[in-house]
């Protein structure tokens, strides 16, 4: 899954053509889609209860980490040597992790309970339709896409907010959007120690994202920043 990452990344930065281009990011997407069930089910199936939410944060982590370093890593690097080097450094620094993530999880096996064909597909049946009758599900569902909406829209839109929006030069506009994720990775321990400890996942869900939305409306009342990061200052 991460060597097919490498590959498209690689495409991506020989890539001159706007619609490949696009097809490329689609396949990647659909390369990187796998992750998170993966993910979870390894965390289901070799951790107790009382630990999950903990075992499920160290690997989210990767994400504020990644945005932290990606950002202006990223930024400088469009900067400095052009965009297609930021497709080219990022499938260089996929081999490395790839090579980690093969030695950690080699001895990482799935228990799957031994059935015969008929039944196993006759209680998929039955727990499909158990899971799309069930409430709970769906309100799982809403949540994700809630918050997966508001992450990859910071993602998104912060950068060419600050640079357009605020005149922010690119040198400054890296960091600057590495913060709120340097503040999620804080959030993302806290949050997973105290749900393990009080046992309420529902509420620290709804606390993170009343959270979220009291800081993004805050941050629609800011003022413009000061001149020293104003790109037409420097």
């Amino acid at each position: 899954m991460m060597a097919v990452w490498c590959v498209l990344m690689v495409a991506m930065g020989f890539t001159h053509n706007y619609t490949v281009m696009i097809v490329l990011r689609i396949l990647l997407g659909i390369a990187e889609g796998p992750l998170f069930p993966l993910a979870f089910a390894i965390v289901r199936h070799n951790f107790p209860q009382h630990l999950q939410a903990r075992a499920t944060m160290l690997w989210l982590l990767g994400t504020p980490v990644g945005a932290a370093i990606g950002f202006p890593l990223s930024l400088w690097l469009l900067n400095t040597f052009g965009w297609q080097s930021t497709f080219f450094v990022m499938a260089m620094l996929t081999v490395p992790v790839l090579i980690f993530v093969r030695i950690g999880l080699r001895g990482i096996r799935l228990d799957v309970k031994p059935t015969t064909a008929q039944a196993s597909r006759d209680e998929r049946r039955a727990a499909r339709r158990e899971l799309f009758v069930s409430p709970h599900f769906w309100v799982i569902c809403v949540f994700n896409v809630a918050f997966l909406t508001y992450l990859w829209g910071i993602n998104g839109w912060l950068p060419g907010y600050l640079i357009k929006g605020k005149g922010i030069h690119l040198e400054h506009a890296g960091w600057l959007s590495s913060m709120p994720f340097i503040a999620m990775l804080a959030g993302e321990v806290i949050g997973a120690w105290l749900s393990d400890r009080v046992d309420k996942r529902a509420a620290a869900c709804f606390i993170s994202m009343a959270g979220a939305a009291v800081g993004l409306t805050a941050v629609m009342h800011l003022d413009t920043p000061p001149d020293d990061y104003r790109g037409d200052e420097l």
